[in-house]
């Protein structure tokens, strides 16, 4: 601390005394100054943390939804739930065929909306069923294919289009979420691109198991973060 006066002042104890008190004074009340703002700060950084980030709940059960169509391929449905299930230890899986029973739509929404993860199957065979009646009165139904071999489901986009919605929410449990398709499946109506996709790749109508097994844990390790 510099002090100047007007007249010359020679050394004095009592003066050296004063002085120091109040310099010491002055010293104690810059640096609470500076913790003061220091403190709010970081209690505005810790309140901004607390709103606008995603946290995994920790003393709930982490869920997994899966959604599907009725008529999804059984050999990807077989290999996806095998490869969800090495996760085990990250998540429950759910699927929207195991809800009980009640209004389905409902029984949807209370899944989805409590779930930390998500995972949307959303191709099916492009088929149309087409109900005949010949003469002998009974019912036959065949299948008209139509290019392409595979469509996605309706149902299934509108319920990972709830998903995306509750992804972007700040305070919500959902996370992250699994989109799985067709590789010669049209476009999706909708833009998703943001989430991790995973693109089914066939040989003359065959599944390419090893390459989906690959890409699905790639994707899964990259989702729960492993």
């Amino acid at each position: 601390m510099n002090v100047e006066c007007a007249k010359y002042l020679p050394y004095s104890e009592a003066w050296h005394g004063e002085l120091t008190k109040i310099s010491q004074a002055i010293s104690i009340l810059y640096r609470l100054r500076a913790t003061n703002e220091l403190q709010i700060d970081c209690t505005k950084a810790a309140q901004k943390a607390l709103e606008e980030s995603h946290f995994v709940p920790i003393v709930s059960q982490r869920e997994m939804f899966l959604a599907s169509s009725a008529r999804a391929d059984e050999t990807v449905m077989q290999e996806l739930r095998a490869i969800l299930d090495e996760y085990r230890t990250e998540f429950t899986l759910v699927s929207w065929t195991d809800l009980v029973a009640g209004d389905i739509r409902e029984n949807i929404w209370n899944k989805i909306s409590s779930c930390t993860y998500g995972a949307c199957y959303f191709s099916e065979p492009d088929t149309e069923v087409i109900a005949a009646k010949p003469a002998d009165g009974r019912a036959r139904r065949a299948p008209k294919k139509t290019d392409p071999s595979y469509r996605d489901n309706s149902n299934v986009l509108f319920e990972a289009g709830i998903l995306y919605a509750l992804r972007q929410l700040k305070r919500d449990p959902m996370r992250k979420l699994l989109l799985i398709r067709e590789s010669d499946a049209p476009r999706i109506p909708f833009d998703l691109n943001s989430e991790y996709m995973v693109r089914i790749e066939r040989q003359n109508g065959i599944l390419n198991v090893e390459k989906f097994r690959t890409e699905l844990r790639k994707t899964m390790d990259q989702i729960v973060e492993r």
